[in-house]
C-alpha cells in the first residue's frame, strides 16, 4: 500500500520549545494507526502537526504526495477530518445542526444543504447512535453524548483520513466498543485511515494495526502492537513495573499495571 500520509523531519512546538523533534513517519492507505506515550511526549501536538492545525517550526508534511498545507483549506477539508478531545459550543446549536456542518467543504459559495448531504449527515447519526438526539441542543448533551455527535460531524465530512485525539476519553466503557468498533469497521470496510491519540494501551492494542510510541518529543518505537507493547518498552517510557499477556479472545498484547 502506498502512502497517503508522510512527515518528514519534523520539529514543531510552542514558542521557542520544541515538542517535536525530528519525527519522520510514513502512514499507507486504510491503516489504523495508534499514538501512545506519556503525558507531555508530544501525542496531541503530532496529531495537531499532521492535520495541518499546527504548521511544523521545520520538516514536510505531505498528504497523498502533495504539501498538506499548501492545499486549499476546503479541498482539505474534503479528505480530512479531525475529532477533538472536546469542544465547547458558545451559541445554541441543534446536533442535526452541528453534524450538517460536516458538509460544508462540499457547498458551493452561498449553496445551501441538498438531500444528499441530508442523507449523509443521517446516516452519520446513525452509525453513532445519536438519531434520536438530533433535535437536542449540543449544549444540553453529556460529555459523552457531545463527543459521539463530534465524531458523527466528522463522518458526515465523508474523510479518507480520520483524526481523533483521545476518541473514548469521555464514554462509558459500552460506548468505547461502540465507537472504535464503527471507526474499525469504517476502517476496514471502506478503507478509512485513521490516526488515534489513545491514552489506553489496551483499547489501543485492540483496535490498531500500528501503534506510534513517543518518549522525549520522538519517536520511541513504531511497528504492530506486538512490537511496541513489550513490558521493557512500556517500563523505559512510563516509568512503571507491567506484566504484558495476551487477551485471550483476541490474542492482542493486553498491559497490566502492577502496584507499587
Amino acid at each position: 500500500m502506498n502512502s497517503l500520509l508522510e512527515l518528514k523531519n519534523i520539529w514543531a512546538g510552542y514558542g521557542n520549545e520544541p515538542v517535536l523533534k525530528d519525527i519522520s513517519i510514513r502512514v499507507s492507505r486504510g491503516t489504523f494507526l495508534g499514538i501512545i506515550g506519556p503525558n507531555g511526549a508530544g501525542k496531541s501536538t503530532l496529531l495537531r502537526v499532521a492535520s495541518r492545525a499546527l504548521p511544523p517550526s521545520g520538516g514536510n508534511v505531505f498528504f497523498d504526495g502533495a504539501d498538506l498545507y499548501s492545499l486549499n483549506p476546503k479541498s482539505a477539508a474534503r479528505h480530512i477530518a479531525f475529532v477533538p478531545q472536546s469542544i465547547t459550543v458558545n451559541f445554541s446549536l441543534t446536533v442535526w445542526e452541528l453534524v450538517l456542518m460536516g458538509r460544508i467543504p462540499y457547498l458551493g459559495r452561498l449553496e445551501s444543504y441538498k438531500q444528499k448531504d441530508f442523507r449523509i449527515a443521517e446516516e452519520a447519526l446513525k452509525l453513532t447512535d445519536m438519531l434520536h438526539l438530533k433535535d437536542r441542543d449540543t449544549n444540553e448533551l453529556s460529555a459523552g453524548e457531545k463527543q459521539r455527535a463530534i465524531i458523527a460531524k466528522a463522518l458526515a465530512q465523508n474523510p479518507s483520513l480520520l483524526f481523533l485525539d483521545e476518541p473514548t476519553s469521555h464514554l462509558d466503557i459500552g460506548h468505547q466498543v461502540d465507537i472504535l468498533g464503527l471507526i474499525k469497521k469504517m476502517n476496514q470496510e471502506t478503507g478509512l485511515t485513521v490516526i488515534s491519540v489513545f491514552h489506553d494501551l489496551n483499547l489501543a492494542s485492540e483496535y490498531c494495526d500500528l501503534l506510534l510510541l513517543l518518549h522525549d518529543s520522538s519517536v520511541f518505537r513504531h511497528g504492530t502492537p506486538e512490537d511496541v507493547l513489550t513490558y521493557s518498552n512500556i517500563e523505559a517510557v512510563y516509568k512503571t513495573v507491567v506484566v504484558v499477556k495476551h487477551n485471550p479472545i483476541t490474542l492482542k498484547p493486553f498491559v497490566f499495571v502492577m502496584p507499587k
